[in-house]
């Protein structure tokens, strides 16, 4: 089956879903459904929006392929028609869940930049699919690479733009949600292979790696305990009782709490305890096992990290 074929069926099938749940769960009738039928209405209709929205970028990538694989006028007028309806899903949901915080949620940003921006989800993605696509942007490849190599750099781009892990706009967004280390001689005070962990953490948020850096922050404030700990003479931070190389975590947190105010404590506990609670999740948590909670998390501990990351070694008081 082709990828045009592909899309057509999905299509049909976002369709047929969509018709299903507005004609079952009419926006009138929804508020009377049980609590469980109104939770279930809510969650149809978030994974029918976020799957409507995805299929936008496929249907785009796929214009840039050779004309076998184009998709049908009628699946593309029909995609149409779902985006145009898409406000349907977001009343339902508002309707079926009214205390949820839905003005807060990722859904709802993404619902409101594309209604203001009038092309689409994710501008930045779309700055380089219209460099592509819009036939002057052709014609600048065709004058910058040899003619048997400009097919298949556009291949290798195209296919670059369709990967799963290409979210330039989500990128920028978690960019600007991020704070650097603030203070005086941040160049000079952090160490070298610090600064590299803290890059590392700090690219792995903007990237949307969500659970590797809060593994990397949990880390990383083990590194800084230990190595703060030898600078300034203020513990012994190894274990030779266990015969390992350094005391667990949790007490290299103890015997750094006499030397740092309440709050910092409380932020490397922070740091610890929501750590491992994504890392090992324990049972009633993998109820909220997804990525969103992860991001949420993800951004408190790099905050928690700074914080504790500027307070060690760039306060003047320590």
């Amino acid at each position: 089956m082709s990828q045009a074929q592909d899309v057509t069926e999905h299509v049909n099938d976002l369709k047929r879903r969509y018709d299903t749940l507005i004609i079952i769960d009419s926006l009138e009738g929804v508020e009377n459904r049980t609590q469980e039928e109104q939770e279930a209405v809510y969650e149809d209709a978030l994974s029918l929006w976020v799957e409507i929205l995805d299929t936008d970028k496929k249907i785009r990538l796929l214009s840039l392929r050779s004309a076998s694989q184009s998709i049908p006028e009628i699946t593309l007028e029909q995609y149409g028609e779902l985006k145009d309806s898409i406000m349907n899903l977001f009343e339902l949901m508002r309707r079926a869940q009214p205390d949820q915080d839905i003005g807060q949620s990722l859904f709802t940003s993404m619902y409101e930049e594309w209604i203001e921006e009038k092309h689409g989800l994710t501008p930045v993605f779309d700055f380089f699919f219209r460099f592509l696509d819009a036939e002057q942007g052709t014609e600048q490849w065709q004058r910058i690479l040899p003619d048997e190599h400009s097919d298949r750099v556009l291949e290798n781009v195209s296919e670059v733009l369709g990967a799963s892990f290409f979210k330039p706009d989500d990128w920028l967004r978690n960019i600007r949600e991020l704070t650097p280390l603030l203070g005086e001689k941040v160049r000079e005070n952090i160490p070298d292979r610090l600064k590299i962990q803290l890059t590392e953490v700090y690219h792995g948020f903007c990237l949307g790696r969500y659970l590797p850096t809060i593994a990397l922050c949990r880390m990383v404030l083990e590194y800084v305990l230990v190595e703060r700990a030898r600078k300034r003479d203020w513990f012994d931070p190894r274990d030779d009782e266990k015969k390992q190389p350094y005391k667990c975590l949790a007490d290299l947190i103890e015997e750094m709490s006499h030397y740092v105010p309440s709050d910092i404590t409380r932020a490397m506990k922070q740091i610890k305890h929501k750590g491992n609670k994504a890392i090992h999740p324990p049972k009633a948590f993998e109820e909220q096992y997804e990525p969103q909670v992860f991001r949420g998390l993800a951004k408190e501990l790099v905050g928690l990290l700074r914080q504790v990351c500027e307070h060690l070694y760039l306060d003047r008081k320590v």
